[in-house]
């Protein structure tokens, strides 16, 4: 009787260490990865999503030389993030071109450039997505020439910078 009752202990200390130790791995064992990185946020996303940008601050002036004007436009999208369209009109294409080199001197990673085209098919200039971390921050940014003006368009965020060019472009940004 001894003997059974002994083995009778063995099993319930054997069943519950096995218990606690199928309890211990579910518990603290690490998570498998997924197959599949998450998916990154794209521009279509945004504008599938709906967003919308609304102006914060508008500045029109002239530039220090007296040659051209610039316009200065601030947004903040419906999800909170701030974009930046600017343009600085210049005496020539020319010179446009140069002052676009010039930024792109400072970036960081060039992501695309190509030929900007009008409504017509004509190449009026350069696009370039690019990339620049000034400071501790990144920020994205779109940028083209059209003729004698260089215009850009800067977020933190890529898939807002892109979204609001698409929008812009689309005349339904204000």
């Amino acid at each position: 009787m001894k003997r059974s009752s002994n083995i009778i202990v063995l099993g319930i200390v054997a069943v519950g260490i096995a218990a606690g130790v199928v309890l211990f791995l579910k518990f603290h064992s690490t998570p498998k990865q997924s197959d599949s990185t998450p998916k990154a946020i794209t521009a279509q996303d945004l504008i599938e999503g709906q967003i919308d940008f609304q102006p914060t601050t508008i500045v029109d002036g002239t530039t220090a030389d007296g040659k051209g004007g610039f316009t200065s436009h601030r947004y903040k999208s419906s999800d909170g993030v701030e974009v930046s369209l600017d343009s600085t009109g210049y005496q020539t294409h020319e010179r446009a071109t140069t002052a676009l080199e010039e930024r792109l001197k400072d970036a960081d990673q060039i992501i695309e450039r190509k030929p900007k085209m009008n409504e017509k098919g004509e190449i009026v200039g350069e696009r370039v997505v690019a990339i620049f971390s000034p400071t501790s921050y990144s920020r994205a940014a779109v940028i083209w020439t059209d003729g004698s003006v260089l215009s850009s368009i800067e977020s933190s965020s890529l898939p807002h910078a892109l979204a609001f060019e698409i929008l812009y472009l689309a005349g339904k940004v204000t």
